[in-house]
């Protein structure tokens, strides 16, 4: 079995479904699905207790660690950022500016 990093892994879902680029909670979910599929585990035999399970002991990647390779990606690659990059870099000094004034 070919093993990738989760930055390969990213970076491919990334390239290939432009609609994750913009949606943690669907890279995520796609990512935590792929794992199941390469331990030749149906998705539709998991249990949400299951889910849960494996979660707690670490065997899905943790969600913090996911999104932030995401971010690196596309901080660094232009072709992978999605469409609201942009704006949410714009609003970027707003949040800063706030964070100063408070």
């Amino acid at each position: 079995m070919n093993i990738k990093t989760k930055m390969e892994l990213i970076a491919e879902l990334l390239e290939d479904h432009p609609h994750l680029r913009d949606n943690d909670n669907q890279l995520i979910a796609t990512i935590w699905r792929q794992y199941y599929i390469d331990l030749d585990i149906s998705v539709r035999d998991i249990t949400g207790l299951m889910l849960l399970q494996d979660f707690a002991k670490g065997k899905l990647a943790s969600t913090e660690s996911l999104v932030r390779c995401r971010r690196k990606l596309q901080e660094a690659r232009v072709g992978l950022r999605g469409e609201l990059w942009e704006s949410r870099h714009k609003e970027q000094a707003n949040v800063i500016e706030q964070v100063r004034t408070f």
